[in-house]
């Protein structure tokens, strides 16, 4: 989920998905939030690629930095590990994450759009990673959202660019995530996405 939102205290969020590509780059991520106090959520982001692009987790806090009315703006910042393919050393990943978002309501139906960018270091690399996540969601009813997301990405393999359209919806104790998405950049091909979601 993301954003600049806290998660209260003692609650918490899981998520898994799976990216279905079609050049076999299949993307498996597992996203968790715990609410530790009113001022501080820990989250847990880790992903794996099907070919070749490694495994990634790191493990962050976010705190506030503003409210103004439905506004907010957050700071996340963490520390993980990353590891490539083909038995290569493992390295560190330092990471932080600036967020803004808004919740609203129009024509009798409440939704949030949020903005963060995220930049990802690893010591002694030539570069660092950036990362910029629009998202814009709808609650259509109870327990069913309508979420689109553009995604820009500057990572090591070369500059990314996503679009997609995805649905959520409440199955009894969990949510189901479904969605499809085209990249814009390098081969411009779609992929679909699944997910589970649950909240406690």
């Amino acid at each position: 989920m993301a954003g600049p939102w806290l998660r209260t205290p003692g609650t918490g969020f899981v998520s898994l998905s799976r990216e279905v590509r079609p050049d076999g780059t299949d993307w498996s991520a597992l996203y968790a939030e715990y609410g530790v106090s009113e001022r501080l959520t820990a989250v847990l982001d880790a992903g794996s690629s099907e070919a070749g692009g490694g495994r990634v987790a790191i493990g962050s806090v976010r705190v506030p930095l503003w409210q103004g009315g439905a506004g907010r703006v957050a700071l996340g910042f963490g520390l993980g590990e990353g590891w490539r393919d083909g038995g290569a050393p493992s390295y560190t990943v330092v990471q932080g994450v600036l967020s803004w978002g808004r919740s609203f309501e129009r024509a009798g139906r409440s939704g949030w759009t949020s903005f963060d960018a995220t930049v990802r270091d690893t010591p002694g690399a030539a570069a660092s990673e950036r990362k910029l996540d629009a998202t814009l969601g709808a609650w259509m009813r109870p327990g069913d959202a309508l979420i689109g997301q553009a995604q820009f990405a500057d990572w090591t393999g070369g500059e990314q660019l996503r679009v997609g359209l995805g649905w959520v919806t409440r199955l009894g104790p969990v949510s189901v995530e479904t969605g499809v998405g085209q990249r814009l950049r390098q081969g411009c091909e779609t992929d679909l996405k699944i997910g589970l979601w649950v909240e406690f």
